[in-house]
């Protein structure tokens, strides 16, 4: 396994994450119109899960 494609690998995983991140975010704001912050805190454990994946590639 090369370097290279390994990081271009990271980059597709990171654009994809960001990509669902933002459409997760919005899509929650119309969930949790009166609790924003809940729907937030329930997703920002998720990113940290997905980055703990990208380590085990290493």
């Amino acid at each position: 396994m090369s370097n290279r494609t390994h990081q271009t690998f990271i980059d597709e995983y990171l654009i994809v994450g960001a990509l669902i991140f933002m459409t997760s975010s919005i899509f929650l704001s119309y969930l949790f119109e009166t609790e924003p912050m809940l729907g937030f805190l329930y997703y920002s454990k998720l990113p940290s899960i997905s980055l703990l994946r990208v380590s085990l590639y290493y």
